[in-house]
């Protein structure tokens, strides 16, 4: 009879399936009784905090929002430009969408950040409790570490296109601000001076967001690493031996462990694991890929290459400084291309663990509403309450209203 006590807990894989071995030899008989125990260890019960309903849902919110707001951004700016070619006048529905469109747009970049750190934090202590420092993790298996090294990679995507756009209009202020003559000496020079204080201002949050996004990619290396160990790391469960010469379990004693636990819960294929590496391997490239060209970039504009540059970065972005269209495209869609396969593969995963906790009668707290899930979503509510404010406030004429009614709500003094 097999001691499950002791199967409870994992800390060492190689340790954990020789003690099944030797206590049950795999025999579908003899595990059975410790079904409960080697499922739990081995593939863990759901962390709420990384694969939750809410948290979950936010991954959907933050992906999609920043596609919309992105997209939307995109079509404002490419009307912008064809209305200058063509000189035609704006729609009256386009009046002010750009002042809104701007305001969801900075709301939703300081949301996501926030939101990026709290889960790349999570994961991050969770993937270096289980695999690096060898602490045993109750509740957290191999598929929450799949969730966990997807999920990193998912939180950071939305957040490329936003942040060039962001610093993009930014350096678009400033370069106007420069390339305006001084006022007459017997203007009032407050309005001057209130206009500097903003451009300095967004200068300053432009920095502030950027030094937290190279944050952010310095906490996803160690999950970047462990996810390409874990994806295209030599496979220790064969007949043969592996790269490294040993073997943790043979086909036939891990199959006896997926049909105790799972049954007919229909597992990832080879193909879908091929399939979701690569994605990940994709959007962790992007991710880098970003970090190292906007760093390389504000590199050769200090440099005596700066004239060249500047002439590639006009070529790529339009002589109105703004960022251009076809390189808001490719920060657009590039980022998408991998995050809504990796969102399939998270969805797909939290099903197979919660199939897994009905069949071991374990309860599944991924679908349960608590304090962590609600925050997941409400998180990215100044998205909205920012655009509404914008849009109440859009136009000269409602402007000029505010100012003759003593507003100082948007002009402070």
């Amino acid at each position: 009879m097999a001691n499950c006590s002791a199967l409870e807990q994992l800390v060492d894989i190689d340790n954990y399936i020789a003690l099944i071995r030797n206590q049950t030899n795999f025999d579908e008989a003899l595990l059975l009784p410790c079904q409960r125990q080697i499922c739990l260890a081995i593939w863990g019960e759901g962390n709420p905090d990384i694969s939750g309903i809410g948290v979950s849902v936010g991954y959907v919110i933050e992906v999609g929002l920043g596609f919309l707001l992105g997209a939307a951004v995109l079509a404002v700016q490419a009307d912008r430009l064809q209305r200058r070619r063509r000189r035609r006048r704006r729609w009256w529905w386009c009046r002010g969408l750009d002042r809104v469109l701007d305001a969801a747009l900075d709301s939703f970049v300081d949301c996501a950040l926030f939101f990026a750190l709290a889960v790349q934090l999570a994961s991050l202590v969770m993937l270096v409790q289980k695999d690096l420092v060898s602490v045993a993790a109750r509740g957290f298996g191999a598929n929450d570490a799949r969730i966990a090294t997807a999920n990193s990679v998912v939180c950071i995507l939305p957040l490329l296109h936003p942040l060039a756009a962001c610093a993009a209009a930014a350096h678009e202020d400033s370069d106007r601000e420069e390339d305006r003559p001084p006022p007459p000496v017997e203007l009032d020079e407050r309005p001057q001076r209130r206009r500097h204080l903003d451009r300095c201002f967004e200068e300053a949050k432009s920095d502030t967001r950027f030094a937290l996004f190279y944050l952010l990619t310095l906490l996803f290396f160690v999950p970047f690493v462990l996810q390409c160990i874990h994806n295209w790391g030599p496979s220790r469960i064969g007949d043969g031996p592996t790269g490294d010469g040993t073997v943790v379990a043979s086909e036939a004693e891990w199959g006896a462990t997926l049909r105790v636990c799972f049954g007919d819960v229909r597992q990832f294929s080879t193909a879908e694991m091929a399939a979701i590496a690569v994605f990940e391997l994709l959007g962790s490239l992007v991710v880098f890929g970003f970090a190292i060209g906007r760093l390389s970039l504000a590199a050769l504009r200090r440099s005596r290459w700066r004239r060249a540059v500047a002439g590639v970065t006009e070529n790529l972005t339009g002589s109105d400084g703004r960022i251009g269209v076809r390189l808001s495209v490719v920060l657009l869609l590039v980022p998408l291309v991998p995050a809504v396969p990796l969102l399939w593969g998270i969805f797909r995963l939290r099903h197979i663990q919660g199939k897994l906790a009905d069949r071991i009668e374990s309860p599944y707290t991924g679908n349960e509403w608590g304090f962590g899930q609600i925050i997941g979503l409400v998180i990215f509510a100044p998205v909205l309450t920012e655009a509404r404010t914008a849009w109440k406030l859009r136009g000269p004429g409602r402007r000029r209203i505010q100012d003759a009614q003593g507003c100082t709500a948007t002009h402070p003094p």
